[in-house]
């Protein structure tokens, strides 16, 4: 039966012209501010390292914009400081390098930069370690890699740890044309990351290493790092350029004015729990973000992809729509659908498989194609539910609906290069579930198989 669909809801909401002071420097700086302030570089939170009540933005670079901002009007004192001297890398030739504080009580910490000049773009690989960080009777010293260049930010953490030595790193990057500086620094925060007992979803427990009982090791580690590698870059890096800085940040202290940020303007949409919501607006190019709650202590938020807001099966009674200002003023019209959820299109019991399709419900049915059906399960234990499709046809993705008892999601899922996804579910109790297979609102519909499978008893 086609879902019935109560009146659609509707709203405008208007913000006007607004834009935070950008912020540069006319040569690379590290700038360091208070941690009680937000900073946004180039747009991205969380760029900087923080310790007690400073942060400090490592090598901001010309190019770069920095937006600092504050829950009200205020004034912060923002320090730009020179780097500290640097020595060349060049291929084939490793350096060892002491990472130490470049002044007394300079709040940058343990660290060495490095520069690396290129004429063309290419993908540079670097493989550093702590040689006296290798003691069996201290922890092993981690060290961190910041690669940092004429574009801003090209890394911000570190990938490529040899599984076997957990202070030796390798990792290749993508970089432009120019001349990039590598910061090394310890990294104060892994030991506590891979120290501390947790149980993921789906009952994983990573094994803490017999080396977290360990000593620190003593003194100012040294680092030797090589420039192992160089090969024509698969794909062009990205050089991002940005609008020119409000105002120039000089060496030393300044003290910047923080101009309290405006709120969003805002609509709350009453809706019906269990029914599909979708909001859609015009003109659908504008950035759109959301808000719900189920209580004080249980909420969402965040932005809307392809130009709506979808949400399945919903577990709230209201959802707010938030429009943030920008730069130019803007206007919005809101709709919202309150869809009821179509009956499933069958029930599949453990070992069975359906050929079956993803489509839409109705004509023009803003959620796209997609599939409810029900699994029912008798025995607790962990199920696989799976979805096949015709290779070079849009991938589907599988969701489980409601909020119902007995059941769990392990976030065990595969997303591999071939036509087969699964999702792997932790069966508590007996029941009937109700399991969504969907692809993309702008997708034709496709022939699918979907699969249940018992894989055990669970954790």
């Amino acid at each position: 039966m086609p879902p019935q669909e109560a009146p659609p809801g509707t709203a405008t909401l208007s913000t006007p012209a607004w834009s935070p002071t950008r912020y540069g420097v006319d040569q690379p700086r590290d700038v360091v501010v208070p941690a009680a302030v937000e900073v946004l570089r180039n747009g991205v939170l969380g760029t900087g390292w923080c310790a007690d009540d400073q942060c400090v933005l490592s090598l901001v670079q010309p190019t770069e914009r920095l937006e600092i901002r504050a829950s009200g009007a205020s004034t912060a004192e923002v320090v730009s400081l020179q780097p500290p001297k640097t020595s060349m890398l060049v291929q084939g030739k490793p350096v060892v390098l002491q990472l130490a504080p470049p002044g007394p009580d300079d709040p940058r910490g343990q660290l060495s930069d490095v520069r690396i000049t290129l004429a063309e773009p290419a993908d540079v690989t670097l493989d550093w370690r702590a040689p006296d960080g290798a003691s069996p009777d201290r922890v092993p010293i981690i060290v961190g890699l910041r690669m940092v260049g004429p574009g801003g930010n090209e890394s911000a953490h570190v990938l490529g740890q040899y599984p076997d030595e957990p202070g030796h790193f390798e990792r290749t990057y993508t970089l432009p044309a120019g001349t990039h500086t590598a910061r090394l620094t310890v990294d104060a925060h892994y030991r506590e990351m891979v120290c501390m007992p947790m149980t993921f979803p789906g009952g994983f427990t990573p094994t803490i290493p017999d080396w977290c009982t360990l000593p620190d090791a003593d003194g100012p580690p040294t680092v030797r790092l090589e420039w192992t590698k160089t090969e024509p870059p698969a794909s062009p890096p990205l050089v991002e350029r940005v609008e020119a800085a409000d105002i120039t940040l000089p060496d030393g202290v300044s003290t910047v004015q923080l101009v309290e940020e405006p709120g969003p303007a805002s609509h709350t949409f009453e809706v019906e729990t269990g029914n599909d919501v979708v909001v859609v607006w015009t003109p659908a190019e504008v950035a759109m973000a959301y808000r719900w709650a189920l209580s004080d202590d249980r909420w969402a938020r965040g932005a809307c992809e392809d130009a709506a807001c979808r949400f399945h099966a919903v577990p709230f009674r209201a959802v707010t729509m938030q429009l943030f200002p920008e730069n130019t003023a803007q206007t919005v019209t809101l709709n919202v659908a309150n869809l009821a959820l179509p009956e499933p299109a069958f029930t599949l019991r453990p070992g069975q498989v359906a050929d079956t399709w993803v489509e839409r419900v109705v004509e023009d049915d803003p959620r796209g194609p997609f599939l409810d059906f029900l699994i029912d399960v008798e025995t607790p234990g962990r199920y696989r539910v799976g979805v096949a499709w015709t290779k070079g046809e849009p991938r589907p993705r599988i969701e489980l609906l409601g909020t119902a008892e007995g059941i769990q999601d392990t976030l065990l899922q595969t997303l591999g290069g071939g036509p087969y996804d699964l999702a792997v579910y932790d069966v508590e109790s007996p029941g009937l579930f109700r399991v969504r297979v969907l692809t993309c609102p702008t997708c034709a519909d496709q022939a699918i198989q979907v699969e249940l499978q018992h894989e055990d008893d669970g954790p």
